[in-house]
């Protein structure tokens, strides 16, 4: 949280406001990645890359959550299995706390019942168990 004008507390958005607004077609998107795997992270951020898009990473959900306090994020890619907090739960807080913000995840596992909690995620629309096959949708 920072403080507002008011002295107030609110929740950090992003740029800084006191720097001239970038032009609709300048402003870069965000993606945030959240994986525990090193190897997974840098490929993301090596896939993204061709996206003109800001990368920030995170190894677990709640550093993940710490740096959606102090920066905007458009997107959320994250791991289902992850020590602590898992992906559905991180992505459950995501949607609570910053519902505007796509939320997408990744399992490598074919036994899709624990990543379709409603309850903790929210809707989504698909999943896919691997970079080769086709999403299922829901």
């Amino acid at each position: 949280m920072l403080p507002s004008p008011n002295g107030s507390l609110a929740p950090a958005q992003g740029p800084d406001p006191s720097q001239p607004p970038l032009d609709a077609s300048e402003q870069p998107w965000t993606v945030l990645c959240v994986d525990d795997e090193p190897g997974i992270l840098s490929a993301l951020k090596r896939v993204l890359r061709a996206e003109d898009c800001k990368v920030l990473q995170a190894t677990g959900g709640t550093e993940a959550l710490q740096l959606m306090e102090t920066h905007a994020v458009d997107v959320v890619v994250s791991d289902m299995r992850m020590p602590g907090m898992d992906g559905a739960a991180f992505l459950g807080h995501v949607r609570v706390r910053w519902p505007e913000t796509a939320r997408i995840l990744l399992t490598g596992y074919a036994d899709m019942k624990p990543t379709s909690r409603p309850s903790t995620m929210g809707r989504f629309t698909g999943t896919s168990t691997s970079p080769g096959t086709k999403p299922s949708y829901a």
